[in-house]
């Protein structure tokens, strides 16, 4: 079981990020509709870390996480998404800056 230090969001965060690399070694040039299928990827992580979110903060940083994502996928560059950094660097940002004070903002 995760301990109360420990935040879910940043808990899949950490697991897309680790995954991202693994699944764009297997699935490129695979995946018939490779724009959609990174807005898929991109989004998902993004929803349950909302469903998960232990406050106001996180909700706004998961939100603006998300435009950045899909702002990538729009610009088309693939790379950013597959290499799983902005997944990790969210995971960094909730754990590091935003839990300690999540009992501010409850």
């Amino acid at each position: 079981m995760l301990s109360d230090s420990f935040s879910i969001a940043s808990f899949i965060f950490l697991i897309y990020g680790l995954l991202s690399p693994i699944y764009s070694r297997f699935l490129r040039n695979k995946v018939s509709n490779e724009t959609l299928f990174l807005v898929a990827w991109s989004l998902a992580p993004h929803l349950v870390a909302l469903f998960y979110s232990s406050s106001l903060l996180v909700v706004l940083l998961v939100l603006l996480s998300l435009g950045i994502n899909l702002f990538v996928v729009y610009k088309r560059k693939f790379r950013i998404i597959y290499s799983g950094a902005t997944f990790l660097f969210m995971a960094i940002i909730i754990q590091i800056f935003i839990n300690p004070f999540s009992g501010l903002y409850n």
